[in-house]
């Protein structure tokens, strides 16, 4: 049996790096070892002051208490300790920038991250009325079939049913974490273990759904390739068309018996 790779995974820390170590530090002294920490969404808060945030880990007069992999900074506003670091660069000791989007080893498991920090587009958890998520995020978790999908940028927690793309696949579990903050009812950290698949397909967890997303039947095939590779063509048929469409025009595709609708400002949903 494959061993299991034990982490943490923490929200948008906003700079308060003190906070957020002397918790993790906490947490894996009492229920780790951990592997690892991954910080999702803003880490180093406004641009101008990363430099004072990352200074006593700089200087030695605090430390990372476990390896630590940074996302991103603030969405829109170039962090400079990130871009003198570059993707892959050391921050200060155990803290490091995996960059604005690709894919890494970290402790055997492997982790692709995107260039933003929101969410996917779901339909089911609504914040004071206002949709959340981007269209394009969805898109980009059923291209990439992860088993953890983890995302910050919102400042609440939210952890939604775990869903498939079929019935031959393994399931996916969505995970939205809260900003750092002393608030100890916000859950902006939690443990996560991860064990190779080894080829095999686990068995799906009680009350997992179908896909959440509506075009998902465009790239859900199974494992033989052709399925996944006749749905990339189809996907890119797709944007293609849509791309030539006036912006004031609605468009509706089906594929088996899926159904979608959207206009120029996108998806459209029931009430």
């Amino acid at each position: 049996m494959a061993a299991t790779t034990r982490f943490l995974v923490a929200g948008d820390t906003g700079g308060d790096l003190a906070r957020l170590f002397a918790r993790v530090g906490a947490v894996n002294a009492k229920h780790g070892p951990f592997a690892f920490l991954l910080c999702v969404g803003d880490f180093l808060g406004a641009a101008d002051a990363s430099a004072a945030a990352l200074a006593p880990y700089l200087s030695g007069d605090a430390a990372v208490p476990l390896p630590t992999y940074v996302l991103a900074s603030r969405p829109g506003e170039p962090d400079p300790a990130l871009a003198a670091a570059g993707p892959g660069g050391e921050l200060a000791p155990q803290l490091f920038y995996l960059g604005s989007a690709g894919v890494a080893e970290l402790s055997g498991l492997r982790a692709k991250h995107s260039p933003t920090n929101y969410w996917d587009t779901n339909a089911v958890w609504v914040d004071a009325g206002r949709e959340v998520g981007l269209e394009e995020v969805a898109e980009l978790a059923v291209k990439l079939r992860p088993r953890y999908h983890f995302c910050g940028g919102e400042g609440a927690f939210w952890q939604r049913p775990p869903y498939r793309l079929d019935a031959r696949s393994h399931a996916c579990r969505m995970v939205g974490l809260s900003r750092v903050q002393e608030d100890k009812k916000q859950t902006w950290l939690k443990a996560f273990g991860m064990a190779a698949l080894g080829g095999a397909v686990p068995a799906q967890p009680e009350g997992t759904t179908d896909c959440p997303y509506p075009y998902a039947a465009l790239t859900a095939g199974g494992g033989g390739g052709g399925g996944e590779r006749r749905g990339e063509r189809a996907a890119k048929r797709l944007r293609e068309e849509w791309a030539q469409l006036d912006r004031r025009a609605v468009l509706v595709t089906s594929v088996g018996d899926e159904a979608y609708l959207t206009i120029a400002k996108g998806i459209l949903m029931n009430d």
